[in-house]
C-alpha cells in the first residue's frame, strides 16, 4: 500500500527550481481539498504560480495554472480555471434549516 503524507489545511506558498521533480515529490504527499497549495516557478517574462491538490487519495494530483506575475503587470489571476474538475468524486453536505426567533420586548 502507498505510504501518503498529509499536508496540514491552510494556505502554502512553495518556490520552485525544479517544477517537474516537485510535482513528482508532490504525487505521494496528500494536498487536501480545503488547503491553497500554490508552486511558484520562475518563467521568462516572470513567476507562474500553479495550484495543486488532490479531490481524494485515488485520484491523482490535479494542477492548474492561477497566476502569472510579473513586474510591469503585476499579478493577473485566472479564477474561472479554479477547482473545476472533481473528477466524478461525491462529496457529502448535510444542510440544517435553522428557524429564526425573535423576541420583541416593549419598554413603556
Amino acid at each position: 500500500m502507498l505510504q501518503v503524507s498529509k499536508f496540514p489545511a491552510g494556505t502554502w506558498l512553495v518556490f520552485s527550481n525544479n517544477w517537474t521533480s516537485d510535482l513528482k515529490f508532490l504525487t505521494n504527499i496528500r494536498i487536501p481539498l480545503d488547503s491553497q497549495f500554490l508552486l511558484a516557478e520562475e518563467v521568462n517574462t516572470g513567476v507562474s504560480l500553479t495550484e495543486v491538490y488532490h479531490v481524494h487519495l485515488t485520484r491523482p494530483l490535479q494542477k492548474y495554472q492561477v497566476a502569472d506575475w510579473n513586474s510591469v503587470r503585476g499579478i493577473v489571476w485566472f479564477v474561472n480555471q479554479r477547482r473545476r474538475n472533481l473528477q466524478g468524486v461525491t462529496i457529502k453536505v448535510a444542510y440544517r434549516k435553522q428557524v429564526i426567533y425573535v423576541v420583541i420586548h416593549s419598554f413603556e
